[in-house]
C-alpha cells in the first residue's frame, strides 16, 4: 500500500506578525517531522507553500533546511504551483527548489 501526505494552502511567510510567523513555520516543520517518523512513500503539496511568489529570504532558507530533510530521508515531495506561489511573470520560486534538486 503506498502510503503519502497530501497538504496544501501552507502559506509560509503568510503572517506579518512574528510569533504568527513562527508558529505557521512551526506547524509545517512538524508536518515534515511526521512524515519522515512515518517513512511515507511520498509527499504532494498542492499549491500555496509561500504567501507570496517572493518570499522573504529567511523563510527560504529555512524552507529549504526542511527540503534537505526529506531528501535525506529519501521521500519524494511533489509540488504544485498555487495561486499565491506565482508572480507576474508567471515565475515562481518552487522552481529555484526543483532546480536545487528538491
Amino acid at each position: 500500500m503506498t502510503r503519502f501526505a497530501h497538504i496544501s494552502d501552507v502559506h509560509l511567510g503568510g503572517w506579518k506578525q512574528e510569533p504568527l510567523q513562527e508558529l505557521n513555520f512551526q506547524s509545517f516543520k512538524k508536518i515534515i517531522d511526521i512524515c519522515i517518523k512515518e517513512k511515507l512513500d511520498f509527499i504532494l503539496i498542492a499549491g500555496d507553500l509561500f504567501d507570496s511568489a517572493y518570499p522573504p529570504i529567511e523563510i527560504l532558507k529555512r524552507t529549504f533546511g526542511e527540503f534537505r530533510r526529506l531528501k535525506e530521508a529519501k521521500i519524494p515531495c511533489f509540488l504544485i504551483a498555487g495561486s499565491h506561489d506565482y508572480s507576474v511573470s508567471g515565475k515562481t520560486f518552487l522552481d529555484v527548489l526543483e532546480e536545487a534538486g528538491f
